[in-house]
């Protein structure tokens, strides 16, 4: 969202470009189980209550979703020349990506980055809004549009729901549920079923936020907000705790914008010395809370045993390790990454002991506790 251009500052005079093979196409908003809906509203169809006539210009820019050919690519750059801004609905549909239908890329399909590249070309503020069932990575439309929203397959009122975040009805408050990779490059062969990264990170980097060793494009459970969210006073209940112990974790969480809005807290805990592989990251809790503006919340999570526990690979049970040191995150992303939608705080714990308990054995005291 560079300049904050979203949410768009609309009146009655700004004029929109609604561009794009998903941008009226109902189909393409609904995914593969979704039933068939009695309606379904698309994104031109929801502009248009917002826009008058005379001020919206739709153009779809590709013949279908596949985009083989840029016939229709100066039709497009007319409407957005017309506009102040052009927003472009590109990604995928059930026909590219569905059950037993998967992809070989990441990549957009055909030449819909070659459409948006057409229209950042006119000069004209643009806004992508993808539509897609996985992951879709374009570096070069994160670096050179002015606004990127991911709506995945967002259903009948899908239309509606991205028109209220453009105009800024609603305050987007989203977070990815998945690592959007820069190109398959970042990611080991499919036939390389292992999850943590080798020895050689060019051929098999690992797999997913709690393993990969590379920069994505975005990362895992990022996500923007129109508001501005700090974190502080992060307390740890225990420092030092037995096996089998639980640990409380509490942090404030203030809303420092000017508008309300939602903020997903995300709790992220990391093994510190541990003695067999274990991801070198973990999302151990997240809380999705509402702030007024500069409202100020306390939000507590618990780590519990099973939380901290290990496989053990001489016979792969789950165990709690003696002296094991963790870390612990907490804010709007994960820790050490370049995008970030707040601050972090961090805090730690350290299991005493000199035994490897198992996990099995906790469940057991509490039990007869």
């Amino acid at each position: 969202n560079r300049n904050n251009i979203l949410p768009l500052k609309i009146t009655t005079e700004t004029k929109i470009a609604i561009i794009g093979p998903s941008a009226n196409n109902s189909e393409n908003l609904l995914g593969d189980y979704s039933p068939v809906p009695s309606y379904v509203v698309t994104p031109l169809q929801a502009f248009q209550k917002l826009i008058s006539p005379q001020n919206l210009f739709f153009a779809e820019g590709c013949k279908d979703i596949y985009c083989k050919d840029d016939s229709l690519f100066s039709l497009a750059v007319q409407a957005a020349q017309k506009s102040h801004y052009a927003i472009l609905f590109l990604g995928t549909n059930t026909d590219i990506e569905s059950e037993g239908n998967d992809r070989s890329d990441i990549i957009l399909p055909g030449l819909q980055e070659s459409l948006v590249k057409s229209i950042v070309a006119s000069k004209v503020p643009t806004i992508v809004v993808l539509i897609n069932g996985a992951a879709v990575s374009s570096p070069w439309i994160s670096e050179n549009v002015d606004a990127l929203l991911d709506a995945f397959f967002p259903g009948q009122e899908g239309g509606n729901a991205i028109a209220n975040v453009i105009a800024g009805s609603y305050n987007p408050a989203g977070r990815l549920p998945y690592t959007v990779y820069k190109s398959i490059q970042q990611l080991p062969p499919m036939v390389d079923y292992s999850m943590a990264s080798g020895p050689n990170l060019a051929t098999n980097p690992g797999r997913t936020y709690r393993y990969s060793k590379v920069i994505p494009l975005y990362p895992f459970g990022y996500g923007l907000s129109y508001t501005k969210f700090q974190y502080s006073r992060l307390i740890v209940s225990q420092t030092s705790i037995s096996p089998c112990q639980s640990v409380d974790v509490s942090v404030d969480v203030e809303n420092l914008g000017g508008i309300a809005g939602s903020e997903v807290v995300e709790l992220y805990l990391k093994h510190n010395n541990s003695v067999v592989p274990v991801p070198q990251i973990e999302l151990a809790g997240f809380e999705r809370i509402f702030l007024e503006a500069n409202q100020k919340l306390s939000v507590r999570f618990t780590i519990s045993p099973k939380q901290m526990a290990v496989v053990r690979e001489i016979d792969f049970k789950w165990v709690i390790m003696p002296l094991e040191a963790f870390e612990v995150f907490v804010g709007g992303c994960q820790p050490n990454q370049v995008l970030c939608s707040s601050n972090l705080v961090s805090g730690g714990f350290i299991v005493r002991g000199n035994v490897v308990v198992p996990l099995d054995q906790c469940k057991q005291n509490v039990k007869q506790t």
